[in-house]
């Protein structure tokens, strides 16, 4: 984005100038630069409650996550995906990783053991 653009920092001062300053109308100004009601609303009073940095971008960042796992589980190995269709059909103590590919029930030998 350019620095004379509409919703840059600049472009927004000259848009909230017009509405605080010379009490032109929030819809009249809106439909002049583009943009809606709400954001000329919103950018006129971020200036009036901070000023000129009230202006600048923000972060889009939430600011807390609820639904966060928490930092004692987050350690690696503790959130593995298991496929629970194939939690019957691997052998006590490991599947063919531990036991090898050609053991009984491994991946290359007989899928069970008569």
């Amino acid at each position: 984005m350019h620095g004379n653009a509409r919703s840059s920092p600049l472009g927004r001062l000259g848009m909230v100038l017009r509405v605080i300053e010379e009490g032109e109308p929030v819809a009249q100004v809106a439909r002049r630069v583009g943009l809606s009601r709400q954001c000329v609303s919103k950018w006129a009073c971020r200036y009036r409650e901070e000023g000129e940095a009230g202006l600048e971008d923000r972060s889009s960042r939430p600011r807390c996550s609820l639904m966060r796992t928490s930092p004692a589980v987050e350690g690696p190995g503790e959130l593995l995906h298991m496929d629970v269709k194939k939690v019957p059909s691997i052998p006590p103590g490991g599947g063919w990783r531990v036991h090898g590919r050609a053991t009984p029930g491994g991946r290359d030998g007989p899928l069970c053991t008569p």
